[in-house]
C-alpha cells in the first residue's frame, strides 16, 4: 500500500525540517524579506493563516539562510533555542535555553529568568556564546585561546513556534486573562529583543503564529506593539510559487513529474486554508503511488490516491488503475468517495482507519477486533481535539490519560498505543511523535505525549470532525447535567430537585451514549488543580451523578410502565392483584358505600369518550376538564386510559388548551401539572422513522405550542417558560430531521413551517444550525435545491395561514427564510425576502402582504428577539421605504397585533368544524419587555415630526396605547395595574393639554 514510505521530496502533513531546506521551494522571495525585517528589528512575529508555511517558513527558510551568512550578525555561529509553548511556556523555554547556552541545569535558568525580565540577556551574556572584548578572559587569551572562545561563540535565535498554544490551553490563558507564567515569558522575551536592538546585541526573537489569533494579543502588555512595530504576514502562493513548490523538490530529488499533474493540480487548489498541507500531503501520497518516486508521477498516481475520478484520466492509464482498484479490499475501496484533491487527506485517513485492525495483528501477532481498534482511534482522536472559541484545535495528551479515557480494561496502554502506531508511521505522520525507522524501540511510553501533526487534519477528515464535534456537544451537554446534578447535591440531596422525565431520558440516553468516567471528567476540570485532586473530585461527581440518574429514575418508576407497557397490561395486572385481595362480595360492597358513584359513572364514560378518535374535542373535552377541575380526575390518570399514543397527545393537548382558554391563569397548580404530564408525553416520543406519522405527531407538537405559549402568557412563570423551551427544543429536532431525511411524500410543509417557527421564536437553534437550515432552503445560498424542496415550495403550491382562508405562491418559503435571516440579523437578505412577499401579493388577502396574519411584523420581531437592535433599526427603514410608508405606521401596526383578539380560542383548534389555524403566534407571546422596547421605538420616530401639534397628539395615543396593553396584561393574570401604567397616563395627559384647543 502507499504507506509503505521510504524517502519523499515531500515531507506531508509535517513542517519542513531545517536539513529538508534545499526541497523548500516557493518562498525565496518571501524568506529573504522575512530574514532582512529580522535582521532590523531583531524580532518578528510571522503570522498567516493555518496551513500557510509559517513553521516551515522559519525552519527550512530563515534559520538556514542566518547559518549560510545571509542573516548578518556578530558571529558565524548559530544557536538555535526553538520550542514551543505547550502546556508549560517557561519550563520548556529554559530546557532549550540551557541547551544552547551549554547551562547545566535548566532549573538554574529558571530561576534566574523568574528574578527579572533582562535576566535572558544577562544569561546570554554570562555564557560561553557571548565574547566580552572588555573582559580580561578575552585580553589576556593568546590567539589560539582567542579562536577557542570564538569557536564557542554564537548568535542566540528563540523561536517560539505556533504561538497560539498560549490561549488554546488553559493552563497559559483562561476566561481572558493570561497566567503568571504566560506573561513572564511574553515579558522577558519582549524585553530582550528590546534590550537586544538597543545594544546590538547578536539576540533574535522569531514568533509564529495564526492570524486568527491576533485579538487575543492584547491580553499581553506591550505584544501588540511590538507586533505593529514588526510582523510579517506569510502571503499565499502565487501560481508561478506553486509550481516551484510542485516541480522543484522532485527535480532535486531525482524523480520526475508531469506537467499535467503539475497543471491540475494547481486547478484543485481552492481558495481558503489549509493550501500548502493539503498539496504536501497529496505529493506525498502521490509520490509513494508511483512506486516511491521510481515512476514518472502523472494523473494515473493522483486517481489512486484519491485525487481524481477515473472517468478523467486519459484513456490510456483507465485499464492501469481499475486493475489496480479492482485488487482492493471492499472497505478500502469504500474510501475512494468523492475523488478531489481536498479528499486525498480524507482518504488516506479512512484507509488508516479501515486498516487498524490487521495493522495491530500483523505487527504485534496478537489480534483485535476492528470495533476495538477504531473504538480506540475515535476515543484518541476525541481526545487530541477540542474546541476553542468555535474552532476545532489540537490537544495534547498522554497515552496513560487517552487510555484511561477509553476505559475499557482489557484495552490496556500497550494495545493503544500499537493500534496507534499506524498514524505515525513513516509516510503517515498524522500523529507526534513520529516512529523513526532507524530506532531499534518506537513503542510508545505511557507517559509519552501525543499530538496531531497539524490542524488540516481536523478539518479534512471527516470522521475526525464529526468527532471533535460530538466531544464537544457532550461536553456541552455535561456541564448542562452539572447544573442540575450540583442543585441536588447542593439541596442535600432532596427529591425535590430529581430530574423531570424529559430530562431524565434525555440525559440517560446522553450517559449510555457518551459513558464518562472519571479521567474524563478530569479532562474538563481546572488545569491549575493537582492531577490527584481532579481525579478525586472527578470520582466524587461520577458517583454522584449515578445516584443523581437512579433516584430520578425510581421517581418516575410508575410513568415509565405506563409508557412501556400500556394501560391494558397494566390494568389487568391490578385486577388480578385486587380480586386476590378482595372477595368479590367486599368490591361489591365497597363500591356501593360511595358517595360519588354517579360522578365515578361520568367519570367512567367520559374516560371511554377520550378513546374514540372520530368524536370532536369539543364533545369530550369539556367534561374532563371539569373532572380535573372538581379534583375528581387528573390529567395523568385521563391519558393513562388511552391506548393510542397520538390520541393521547390529542386528548392532552385539548384538555390543556380548554383549561387555559377558560380560567387563562387558573387553576394555576392543575394547569401546571397537566402541562407538565404533556411535556413528558412529548419528552418520551421520538421523532417517528415512519414518513407517514410526521405530520401527526408534529400537528401535536405545535398545538402544545400554543398551549403552552397561552399559559405562559397568562402566567409568565420560570416554570411555564421552561416548558415552552424544551417544547421548542423538540421543534427544532423534528425540523433537522425533516431536512436532513427530506422523506418522500411528506405532505405537512405548512405544520413544518410552524415548528421551524417555534424554534426561531425561542432561539432554540444555534447561528451553526440556522445557517445550515438557510442554505438549504434559500435560493440566495444555493441555486441548485433538491427535488424534496422544490417539491414542497413550488412556485403556485399555495397554503392556508392564519384565521382567512388564503395563501401565497412559494408556499410561504419567503415568509420562513425572513424569519431565518432575522434570526441571523441579515438586514440584506430579510429585504430581499420582502421584496418577493410584496410582488407575489395577489393572492393574500384583500391583495395586502400587510394585513396577512403574518407579515413584516412579525419578522421585526425576530430581529429584536435575537437581539439585532441596530439591524432593526435596518429593516423598519428599508420595509417602510418599499411600502411607502413611514416607520410611525409600521410601529404602530405591529403594537395593534400584539393585542389579543376575540379569536384566541380558535388557535387551540378545539373545534373540528372550525378547521386548523396556522399561525406565527410570536406577536402575541411576545414580553411585556417587546411591548415597552417597540413602544419607544415608536416615540423616537414620533419625535421626529417637526409639527408640535401632530407630534404631541401621537405621543399621547402612544402613550396612552402603551399603558391600555400593559394594564390589559396585567389584568388578564389577575393583577392590578402598578404605577408604571398610571405614570403613562399622566404622560399621555401632558402632550394632550400641549395642543392647540383650535385643531
Amino acid at each position: 500500500m502507499f504507506e509503505n514510505y521510504q524517502i519523499c521530496p515531500y515531507t506531508g502533513l509535517r513542517s519542513f525540517t531545517e536539513e529538508e531546506s534545499l526541497y523548500f521551494k516557493g518562498r525565496d522571495e518571501h524568506i529573504t524579506e522575512a530574514t532582512q525585517q529580522l535582521q532590523e528589528n531583531k524580532f518578528i512575529m510571522l503570522t498567516g493563516a493555518s496551513g500557510d508555511g509559517k513553521s516551515s517558513l522559519v525552519y527550512a527558510g530563515i534559520v538556514p539562510n542566518a547559518r549560510a551568512g545571509f542573516l548578518k550578525s556578530k558571529y558565524t555561529n548559530w544557536c538555535v533555542a526553538d520550542f514551543r509553548p505547550e502546556r508549560d511556556p517557561l519550563s520548556n523555554l529554559c530546557k532549550v535555553l540551557a541547551r544552547e547556552l551549554g547551562i547545566d541545569n535548566a532549573s538554574t535558568v529558571e530561576s534566574e529568568v523568574r528574578h527579572g525580565f533582562s535576566a535572558l540577556v544577562d544569561l546570554y551574556k554570562n555564557s560561553k556564546r557571548f565574547i566580552d572584548t572588555e573582559s580580561l578572559e578575552w585580553k589576556n587569551a593568546d590567539e589560539t585561546g582567542k579562536a577557542t572562545l570564538k569557536r564557542e561563540a554564537g548568535n542566540l535565535l528563540i523561536l517560539v513556534d505556533q504561538f497560539e498554544e498560549f490561549f488554546t490551553n488553559p493552563e497559559n490563558y483562561s476566561k481572558g486573562v493570561p497566567s503568571t507564567e504566560s506573561s513572564l515569558v511574553l515579558n522577558v522575551l519582549l524585553e530582550t529583543a528590546r534590550i537586544a536592538l538597543e545594544e546590538d546585541l547578536p539576540i533574535y526573537i522569531v514568533f509564529t503564529m495564526r492570524s486568527d489569533y491576533i485579538g487575543q494579543c492584547a491580553a499581553f502588555r506591550g505584544l501588540p506593539e511590538y507586533i505593529g512595530f514588526s510582523q510579517f504576514f506569510v502571503p499565499r502562493l502565487n501560481r508561478v510559487q506553486l509550481q516551484d513548490v510542485i516541480e522543484e523538490p522532485a527535480k532535486l530529488s531525482g524523480n520526475r513529474i508531469t506537467r499535467r499533474l503539475t497543471e491540475r493540480l494547481i486547478h484543485d487548489l481552492t481558495e481558503g486554508v489549509d493550501q500548502l498541507p493539503i498539496l504536501q500531503h497529496a505529493l506525498n501520497q502521490i509520490w509513494v503511488a508511483a512506486n516511491n518516486g521510481q515512476e514518472e508521477m502523472d494523473l494515473v498516481h493522483y486517481a489512486m490516491v484519491g485525487g481524481m475520478s477515473k472517468a478523467e484520466l486519459p484513456e490510456e492509464q483507465v485499464s492501469k488503475f481499475t486493475s489496480w482498484f479492482s485488487d482492493l479490499p471492499p472497505q478500502i475501496q469504500g474510501c475512494y468517495h468523492q475523488p478531489n484533491l481536498q479528499n486525498v487527506l480524507d482518504t488516506h485517513a479512512n484507509k488508516m482507519f479501515e486498516e487498524a485492525e490487521e495493522y495491530y495483528n500483523n505487527k504485534t501477532g496478537k489480534t483485535i477486533s476492528d470495533s476495538d481498534a477504531k473504538l480506540i482511534i475515535k476515543t484518541a482522536f476525541k481526545c487530541l481535539t477540542k474546541i476553542d472559541q468555535s474552532r476545532a484545535v489540537r490537544n495534547r495528551m498522554t497515552l496513560e490519560e487517552i487510555t484511561n479515557v477509553l476505559a475499557v480494561p482489557e484495552l490496556d496502554v500497550a494495545t493503544v498505543g500499537s493500534v496507534l502506531d499506524i498514524f505515525r508511521e513513516p509516510g503517515n505522520t498524522f500523529v507526534r511523535p513520529f516512529i523513526n525507522p532507524d530506532s531499534e524501540n518506537n513503542s510508545l511510553k505511557k507517559t509519552d505525549v501525543l499530538d496531531i501533526t497539524h490542524e488540516s487534519l481536523i478539518r479534512n477528515w471527516a470522521y475526525l470532525e464529526s468527532w471533535a464535534k460530538e466531544e464537544f456537544e457532550n461536553y456541552t451537554i455535561y456541564l448542562d447535567y452539572e447544573q442540575q446534578l450540583n442543585r441536588w447535591v447542593e439541596s442535600d440531596q432532596s427529591n425535590d430537585f430529581l430530574l423531570s422525565i424529559g430530562p431524565l431520558t434525555y440525559f440517560e440516553n446522553w450517559y449510555d451514549q457518551a459513558k464518562p468516567n472519571q479521567w474524563w471528567v478530569a479532562r474538563y476540570l481546572p488545569e491549575d488543580e493537582d492531577q490527584k485532586e481532579k481525579l478525586k473530585r472527578a470520582n466524587t461527581i461520577i458517583n454522584n451523578a449515578n445516584a443523581f440518574l437512579k433516584g430520578s429514575a425510581r421517581k418516575h418508576v410508575v410513568t415509565r410502565s405506563i409508557m412501556k407497557y400500556g394501560p391494558k397490561r397494566i390494568a389487568a395486572v391490578l385486577a388480578i392483584i385486587g380480586l386476590i385481595t378482595l372477595s368479590s362480595f367486599a368490591v361489591r360492597n365497597y363500591l356501593r358505600q360511595q358517595n360519588e358513584f354517579v360522578l365515578e359513572n361520568v367519570k367512567r364514560d367520559a374516560l371511554a369518550l377520550t378513546n374514540k378518535k372520530n368524536i370532536g374535542l369539543e364533545y369530550t373535552i369539556p367534561v374532563l376538564v371539569e373532572l380535573i377541575k372538581l379534583g375528581d380526575l387528573t390529567l395523568k390518570e385521563a391519558l393513562v386510559s388511552i391506548d393510542d399514543p397520538v390520541q393521547r397527545l390529542h386528548i392532552g393537548n385539548g384538555a390543556n388548551g380548554f383549561l387555559i382558554y377558560q380560567g387563562r391563569y387558573q387553576p394555576a397548580t392543575e394547569i401546571l401539572e397537566s402541562l407538565s404530564v404533556m411535556d413528558s408525553l412529548l419528552e418520551v416520543s421520538e421523532v417517528p422513522k415512519d414518513a407517514s406519522k410526521l405530520p401527526v405527531y408534529l400537528k401535536e407538537l405545535n398545538d402544545f405550542k400554543v398551549v403552552a405559549g397561552f399559559a405562559h402568557l397568562y402566567n409568565p412563570s420560570p416554570e411555564i417558560k421552561s416548558l415552552v423551551n424544551q417544547n421548542a427544543e423538540r421543534s427544532k429536532n423534528y425540523v433537522h430531521h425533516i431536512l436532513q431525511t427530506q422523506p418522500e411524500g411528506f405532505s405537512a410543509i405548512n405544520t413544518f413551517c410552524i415548528a421551524l417557527e417555534d424554534g426561531i421564536n425561542n432561539q432554540s437553534f444555534t447561528n451553526e444550525e440556522l445557517k445550515n437550515i438557510t442554505a438549504v432552503l434559500s435560493p440566495f445560498e444555493n441555486s441548485t435545491k433538491s427535488e424534496w424542496i422544490q417539491a414542497q415550495f413550488q412556485r403556485d403550491k399555495l397554503q392556508v395561514r392564519g384565521t382567512q382562508d388564503y395563501g401565497f405562491k412559494f408556499n410561504g418559503l419567503y415568509q420562513e427564510l425572513g424569519y431565518l435571516y432575522a434570526a441571523q440579523g441579515n438586514v440584506v437578505n430579510a429585504l430581499k425576502c420582502i421584496d418577493t412577499l410584496l410582488h407575489y401579493n395577489q393572492t393574500y388577502y384583500q391583495n395586502d402582504y400587510s394585513s396577512m396574519s403574518d407579515n413584516a411584523s412579525n419578522i421585526a420581531l425576530v430581529f429584536y428577539q435575537s437581539g439585532f437592535e441596530n439591524e432593526l433599526d435596518q429593516f423598519v427603514k428599508g420595509y417602510s421605504e418599499k411600502k411607502g410608508i413611514s416607520p410611525i405606521e409600521f410601529y404602530s401596526r405591529l403594537l395593534a397585533r400584539i393585542l389579543t383578539d376575540n379569536g384566541t380560542s380558535g388557535y387551540f383548534n378545539l373545534y373540528a368544524f372550525s378547521g386548523e389555524i396556522y399561525s406565527n403566534l410570536n406577536l402575541r407571546f411576545c414580553t411585556d419587555e417587546a411591548i415597552v422596547f417597540f413602544n419607544r421605538k415608536l416615540r423616537t420616530e414620533i419625535n421626529e415630526q417637526s409639527n408640535p401639534d401632530e407630534r404631541n397628539f401621537n405621543l399621547a395615543v402612544a402613550l396612552k396605547n402603551e399603558g391600555i396593553m400593559l394594564s390589559h396584561r396585567k389584568e388578564m393574570r389577575g393583577n392590578e395595574a402598578t404605577d408604571k401604567e398610571n405614570q403613562l397616563f399622566k404622560r399621555q395627559l401632558m402632550h394632550t393639554r400641549k395642543l392647540d384647543v383650535g385643531i
